[in-house]
């Protein structure tokens, strides 16, 4: 089972927050124009938890939230420099949370160059497999 929600107001992203800060492992993939390059913008964070349905005997679900960095950017902008994104920065840099993507590259410079966040214990899946061929 799964379910999505787009976050684009205070109130929306403290929802999410209160889900994925329970969360050990995370699903994560970024969206904009030019990520990672001088002058890109950083549009959309998806951010997945799978959590454990109380109800039922190891039934799980799977949480999606949508976040619009555009409309949670900063006075200038930019969704950096704190804000209502710092807490979903503070979530990329824990050692403790394990990220997991696709092909991360760009989301990672992003979040670094565009951001100042050290994103901390990532797997990228397309490394992952790449290793795996050989």
């Amino acid at each position: 089972m799964a379910s999505w929600r787009l976050c684009d107001t205070a109130a929306t992203l403290d929802l999410a927050l209160s889900a994925l800060t329970k969360a050990d492992v995370i699903f994560l993939d970024c969206e904009g124009k030019d990520l990672g390059e001088v002058g890109g913008r950083l549009s959309l964070i998806s951010l997945g938890a799978v959590r454990e349905i109380p109800s039922s005997a190891g039934e799980t679900h799977l949480d999606v939230f949508l976040i619009d960095a555009i409309a949670l950017a900063n006075d200038d902008g930019r969704s950096g420099g704190g804000g209502l994104l710092e807490p979903i920065y503070e979530l990329l840099r824990r050692e403790t949370v394990l990220k997991v993507g696709y092909d991360l590259r760009m989301d990672v410079a992003e979040f670094w160059h565009g951001h100042g966040v050290k994103m901390e214990n990532a797997l990228d899946l397309q490394v992952a497999d790449i290793l795996a061929r050989q």
